[in-house]
């Protein structure tokens, strides 16, 4: 599936200045299969479930730690969200343990910065594991700014605890050039599959470029994603787009449409591979920034990454 259409589409491998190649990047939570999470710890002291906190910055604290790790915690990234992350959750803050934190070792302790809006909502943490890669995620609510028994139903949502697993990238040797350009982006590989071969997954983005000068207000983004791996369809679930990394501090912005208009017409297995995403940019975002790419797929949850610089003006 797809064959045709990797003949004629060029990956254009020499990166501009400021362009960002994502390796490895994780897979998401709520498309993937459970993992065992037994050797991972990982706990919130501060807040517990219910508790009411106001909006502005606020300190959380933990512990994380995989035990599987010959030295030190083996966490390497705790990143806190409200919302979930693969469901429009915006980023309020990071934490790496290592002693910081109210306990010994593996602890941690990280200042975020809660919205102002008023209500109950869902705080996710996500603890990434250096060892193997997986996620182990935690979600309980919190009421901002509210008496907590005046918050609705959410407030009464048991914490949930569930576990991801990922597979580390294999190293690419040679970038491939092939024939016939139709978009120019910054390509990148991703997670292997389960027997440790190469990704079956392509994300191309059409606009914007590399490099491009865009303008606040709204526009239209473009591409084409697919999962080889899909026995019909594009086998795409879903397309988050964010200004910056989301993973530090990157603004979600939007999300892709799949069915756009293929850029190959007349090979009838890209139909339904064009995607398409309406963004509004607003004045606060003026400047060089790296535009990213997350592409879900629904048939092995592996997630694949393109950054694009762009530089935001008036």
């Amino acid at each position: 599936m797809f064959g045709s259409f990797v003949k004629q589409l060029s990956l254009v491998w020499s990166l501009a200045i400021g362009a960002t190649l994502v390796l490895g990047a994780t897979a998401a939570l709520a498309q993937t299969t459970a993992g065992d999470c037994s050797a991972i710890q990982f706990e919130l002291s501060n807040p517990t479930a219910g508790a009411r906190m106001d909006p502005g910055t606020q300190v959380l604290q933990g512990i994380a730690l995989d035990t599987r790790a010959e030295d030190g915690p083996g966490i390497d990234r705790v990143d806190f969200f409200v919302g979930d992350r693969d469901n429009g959750g915006f980023l309020i803050g990071h934490a790496v343990p290592g002693g910081l934190g109210p306990f010994e070792g593996n602890s941690f302790q990280t200042t975020v910065t809660l919205p102002s809006k008023l209500g109950a909502v869902e705080l996710f943490g996500y603890a990434h594991s250096s060892v193997t890669g997986q996620e182990s995620i935690l979600s309980l609510p919190i009421a901002v700014g509210i008496d907590p028994a005046k918050a609705g139903d959410l407030i009464t949502k048991p914490p949930l605890a569930t576990c991801t697993q990922s597979i580390v990238a294999p190293a690419m040797d040679e970038p491939v050039a092939m024939d016939g350009p139709q978009f120019a982006s910054v390509p990148t590989v991703a997670q292997a599959d389960e027997e440790g071969g190469a990704s079956k997954m392509f994300l191309d983005v059409g606009n914007p470029g590399s490099g491009d000068t865009i303008h606040v207000g709204a526009m239209v983004l473009q591409g084409i994603a697919f999962d080889r791996a899909a026995e019909e369809g594009a086998g795409i679930d879903h397309i988050d787009v964010f200004l910056d990394d989301r993973d530090a501090g990157g603004m979600l912005i939007g999300h892709a449409v799949m069915g756009a208009p293929s850029p190959v017409p007349d090979d009838p297995d890209l139909a339904g591979a064009g995607w398409s995403a309406q963004v509004t940019l607003t004045s606060k975002m003026t400047g060089p920034h790296t535009m990213f790419f997350y592409a879900l797929s629904g048939v092995t949850g592996e997630e694949m990454v393109v950054g694009v610089p762009v530089r935001v003006m008036p």
